[in-house]
């Protein structure tokens, strides 16, 4: 049971990391952009939660490290670069 919570989370990673990339570098939008968003934020999120609770092992730490990459990427640095680069 808990070997499966680290697929799921390796899982979570990298369906979240390939919707950023067709979103970010192909400028695909597959979905509308807050949703997009949301799930860029919101599913990694959800992934960090699973690994946590996943069984320790290599898939435990991917999902990790891979998932607060992702929300690190796609949401924290946006948001902190959103206060520097306001309107003047």
């Amino acid at each position: 049971m808990k070997k499966g919570l680290g697929i799921l989370s390796v899982f979570l990673f990298i369906l979240t990391i390939c919707l950023y990339a067709v979103t970010v570098y192909y400028g695909i939008e597959i979905l509308p952009g807050l949703l997009t968003l949301a799930i860029l934020i919101l599913v990694p999120i959800a992934g960090i939660v699973v690994s946590l609770m996943a069984k320790n092992g290599v898939l435990k730490w991917i999902g990790l490290v891979g998932n607060g990459f992702v929300v690190l990427i796609a949401g924290i640095i946006p948001l902190a670069a959103s206060f520097f680069w306001g309107s003047p």
